[in-house]
């Protein structure tokens, strides 16, 4: 195998590779902000409650 082709095959691996790192990025960042909302729900019922009882 040429040196040029070695080369491009590594570039091209190498762009897979990249995107898929960009997915499990996006996935992460996604997954933080429900976890967030969530949070921030379980906060909110729970001032409610409090809320409700006086």
């Amino acid at each position: 195998m040429s040196l040029r082709k070695y080369v491009k095959m590594e570039r091209e691996r190498y762009v897979v590779v990249c995107a898929e790192i960009e997915k499990e990025c996006v996935a992460a960042s996604i997954a933080t902000k429900e976890v967030m909302v969530l949070r921030l729900h379980n906060e909110k019922s729970s001032v409610e409650i409090e809320g409700n009882q006086f």
